[in-house]
């Protein structure tokens, strides 16, 4: 946790643009001269599905997939996100089904949990359908969030992100 300590016991000016954890030597915070804010270590991921997955449980994903994964809190082996400290997080999953005439759902759902957030196509023989889904959780640490494909097929592959999950903290 940061720390912004005033030897006169006012905080009214500060002029930093750089604000550090409480070892001094990772910084935590830039704010820049524009007054953008720059948090370097905010955990957040964004993977695509490198192969079609059809209904199935937790969706996994190739690490040839993974756009970014800051902090290492999403695995690609098992498909997924788990806090590293409680607060507010986004997530989001879009895909695109696999024509051939099957619906495709999906849901996201925490801690393989009923609190999900559930995505549906409609299925024609031959077109692609697309279906997302976001939404804001309140986690506990070490709560995970993952995404299941529940029917028909949701279509990806390695030279794009057809289908994707992405997610980051707020605070």
């Amino acid at each position: 946790m940061s720390t912004l300590i005033a030897t006169n016991g006012n905080i009214t000016n500060v002029n930093t643009g750089i604000i550090k954890d409480s070892t001094g030597n990772t910084t935590a915070m830039t704010i820049d001269s524009a007054g953008r804010v720059l948090l370097p270590n905010q955990p957040s991921f964004f993977v695509g599905i490198s192969s079609q997955i059809a209904a199935t449980n937790e969706i996994t994903y190739s690490s040839g997939n993974v756009q970014h994964n800051i902090g290492g809190h999403f695995s690609h082996t098992t498909g997924r996100f788990t806090a590293p400290v409680a607060g507010r997080y986004f997530f989001a999953f879009n895909s695109l089904q696999n024509g051939g005439g099957a619906q495709m759902t999906a849901k996201m759902a925490i801690n393989n949990g009923s609190l999900a957030i559930w995505m549906r196509t409609d299925g024609d023989s031959s077109e692609h359908h697309h279906t997302s889904g976001s939404g804001i959780f309140n986690l506990s640490a070490s709560d995970f969030v993952s995404v299941f494909v529940t029917g028909g097929t949701a279509y990806g592959d390695t030279s794009t992100f057809w289908s994707s999950f992405h997610g980051h903290l707020l605070g």
